[in-house]
This record gives structure tokens, sequence and C-alpha cells, in this order.
């Protein structure tokens, strides 16, 4: 098996948090993700990373606040 690596996202991110999103039971389209991540990596206090594979498909990923 493969490792996997963990970077900050970006809004290329979008469909593949979108897909994770959905098999969590929150649906997301692409563009609403997207939507949400510029917000997000816009602002110094959130923090976004995602994990991926080697294939650079997105497995996983967190958010987190200063607040």
């Amino acid at each position: 098996m493969s490792g996997a690596s963990i970077r900050r996202a970006s809004g290329d991110d979008a469909p593949g948090i979108a897909a994770l999103s959905g098999e969590l039971g929150y649906p997301a389209t692409a563009p609403e993700v997207a939507e949400r991540l510029a917000r997000l990596l816009s602002d110094a206090a959130q923090c976004v990373r995602v994990a991926g594979n080697d294939a650079g498909r997105v497995i996983g990923w967190i958010h987190a606040a200063d607040q």
C-alpha cells in the first residue's frame, strides 16, 4: 500500500472534497465546495488540509479555525 501526503487545500481539491462530503452524508457540489474553500483559504484564521494518495486523489480533509 502506498502512503498518503497532507498538504494545504486548494480550489482544485473541491471535486474530491465534495465527493467525500457526499459519502459522509453531507452532499455538496464541487462549485459549492469551491466557493466555501475560497472563503476559508482567504481567511488567515482558517486552516484547511487535505490528505491525498499517490495518484493525487483526495482521501480526506480537515478544517480548523483559530477563534
